[in-house]
């Protein structure tokens, strides 16, 4: 197993003044890319404090993605922490200012020095090519370990990670298939399905585990598999669900991220089944849910 960690950078982050939804879309595409992430954290605009966390990432992952400190502002240290981390110089990189001068030119304003000083780049990684923004990404590789620094801002993150860093750490590592099957139960709480299930469970295959996904009214169990083939994966996940069913078929309502209203609706429109409800202190919020389902009309008659 290829493992990874997320570290963001920023003090913008820890005083809350901006919601890091960036480590979740990374780890969604690390996990469709084979690789698992072991660990998602947040450090201030410190130095020390950043250099610490490189360290303690290393030990832990062979890929280490960092996202932050980028920009051209002071308060931006993410590269020559990086440069100090791997002992080499900043220089400036040819391509990335050529980039850069390119990208402020096509929009009719001037490259300034500080914008200029995005291209000093250290001499020991590999320039990651920012498409959207003027930032350059890095991509550093020591004792079969990699750092990349991405910037924070999620467009120009997201097509740096979907064009250029998934298709190389790909090729740089092999990656086995993690599979996830998600059944959504209702009617019995998290620790009644876990005495119900409790057989099932210990008797999954060493390279299953399983999840409790609790929320309200509903419980979700994702089952989770690593191997060399999907395939195989799949069809295992289907017999290991098979045997569940027979334990609590009659609390499984769903597969998958359906909400309930849409299962239902699925389910009245197959059967060419109708619906009507009466309501009094949920205030016509029933109706609202089988309403905000595409096509309820075919099935719904009304409250």
């Amino acid at each position: 197993m290829i493992k990874a960690e997320l570290l963001t950078i920023g003090d913008e982050i820890l005083y809350g003044q901006i919601v890091d939804t960036n480590a979740q879309w990374m780890s969604v595409e690390l996990g469709n890319a084979g690789v698992k992430v072991v660990r998602k954290t947040s450090v201030g605009d410190e130095e020390n404090e950043i250099l610490t966390a490189f360290a303690e990432a290393e030990k832990r992952a062979d890929i280490i993605l960092i996202t932050g400190g980028l920009g051209p502002t002071s308060d931006d240290i993410t590269k020559p922490c990086l440069a100090k981390y791997f002992n080499c110089e900043m220089k400036m990189n040819d391509e990335a200012l050529a980039e850069v001068t390119e990208f402020f030119k096509s929009r009719g304003r001037d490259l300034t020095e500080v914008n200029r000083n995005q291209a000093l780049l250290p001499v020991c990684c590999e320039k990651v090519t920012n498409s959207m923004g003027t930032a350059p990404g890095m991509w550093f590789a020591r004792n079969g370990k990699v750092f990349v620094s991405m910037p924070g801002v999620p467009y120009e993150m997201k097509r740096m990670m979907t064009d250029l860093v998934i298709p190389k750490i790909k090729a740089t590592f092999t990656t086995p298939f993690i599979y996830h099957k998600v059944i959504q139960t209702i009617g019995l709480g998290e620790s009644f399905l876990a005495e119900k299930i409790s057989a099932w469970e210990k008797s999954l295959p060493p390279h299953w585990k399983l999840a409790y996904l609790p929320s309200l009214g509903e419980v979700k169990l994702r089952l989770t598999g690593i191997g060399n083939s999907q395939g195989d994966l799949d069809s295992e996940a289907t017999a290991l669900t098979e045997k569940l069913k027979d334990r609590i078929g009659q609390f499984i309502f769903g597969y998958g991220e359906a909400p309930i209203e849409v299962v239902i609706g699925n389910t009245l429109h197959e059967r060419n089944l109708t619906l009507s409800v009466a309501e009094s202190c949920t205030g016509g919020y029933l109706s609202h849910m089988i309403t905000s389902v595409p096509g309820s009309s075919s099935y719904f008659l009304g409250r």
